[in-house]
């Protein structure tokens, strides 16, 4: 039997600009997160991602969350060493 990682919920697009539109307006994060059952933390990654790419930000598999782009690593450059 493997272990499967569980896929987070998905939430329509409308959902997400409406709970920052709230917060933006001036309902608390807290506030906003608890009456919609989702974790604060979920709240601010849309919130980033609409000040940053704006509605197209919040859509189903658009923009990637801050997580996906922390688990990229750069690519180093490699050494090359010559012996002679």
């Amino acid at each position: 039997m493997s272990r499967e990682k569980a896929k987070p919920p998905e939430y329509a697009a409308e959902l997400k600009l409406s709970a920052v539109q709230r917060v933006l307006g001036g309902e608390s994060v807290r506030a906003v997160a608890q009456e919609l059952g989702i974790r604060r933390k979920r709240l601010y990654v849309w919130k980033d991602r609409y000040a940053e790419l704006g509605e197209a930000g919040l859509a189903h598999g658009g923009a990637e969350g801050r997580a996906s782009q922390r688990r990229r690593r750069p690519q180093r450059k490699r050494k090359t060493v010559i012996s002679t």
